[in-house]
């Protein structure tokens, strides 16, 4: 097959696919001419255990992105779920994560960016699926191996088991099998950063809620507001 060197600086370049694993909102937030090297560093961290949208949103902010702002635009879109009580709320399912997906450094700082958790105290919580939600069920699957629902049964237990007491988990991750949640002994180690990094989450938006006012959040009782 015959190939026109003349021609090739004229041709332009397909665009570079969004990856399945990348929410369509978010990949809209990356410049075009960038959007090889996202997908690349995407990769990358994804064979660590990163999930493809944790590396991007960290690059984002990285590149002097405003997380709030971000986040305002992953905001998820939910709907009220009919179900017997008629109480529970899911989010639509072509709706995307809030942008604050992983822990991020805002510019010029060494502070960490908290998102909000998947699992806030006090919810019900979400529905079982077959694809991983976070972190911790994306390394489950492609770190320790599990197939999907499997990983997804372990990071919904995992995940129900934080909301019901962060602080007990982030002073020992093995507590979660106190919490209804025994994972194999495989399990834990890889896991560890990322359930930490979800208590600290929990944590973080129970503070705020109570400073807000929310009856729900007052149920909690901060460690570090006791005094022995």
């Amino acid at each position: 097959m015959s190939f026109d060197k003349d021609s090739q600086d004229t041709e332009q370049c397909p665009p570079v696919e969004r990856p399945p694993a990348i929410r369509e909102r978010l990949w809209n937030l990356i410049p075009e001419g960038e959007r090889a090297l996202y997908r690349k560093e995407a990769a990358r961290g994804l064979r660590k255990g990163i999930h493809p949208e944790t590396t991007i949103i960290g690059m984002l902010v990285r590149a002097g992105w405003d997380p709030d702002r971000i986040d305002a635009m992953m905001r998820p879109v939910r709907h009220r779920d009919e179900n017997d009580d008629g109480q529970e709320w899911h989010e639509a399912q072509e709706a995307p994560a809030r942008a604050s997906v992983a822990a991020a450094e805002a510019p010029g700082s060494s502070e960490r960016i908290l998102r909000a958790p998947h699992w806030p105290f006090g919810s019900s919580g979400y529905r079982r699926g077959d694809v991983p939600r976070c972190d911790i069920g994306e390394i489950i699957h492609y770190e320790c191996g599990y197939d999907a629902p499997t990983a997804c049964e372990m990071e919904w237990l995992i995940l129900r088991a934080v909301a019901r007491d962060p602080a007990f988990v982030a002073k020992d991750v093995a507590h979660l099998r106190l919490l209804g949640c025994d994972l194999p002994s495989d399990v834990l180690p890889p896991v560890r950063n990322a359930v930490v990094f979800e208590c600290e989450c929990v944590i973080d938006d129970i503070r705020r809620r109570q400073a807000a006012g929310d009856i729900a959040a007052m149920a909690w009782i901060d460690p570090d507001s006791l005094i022995f």
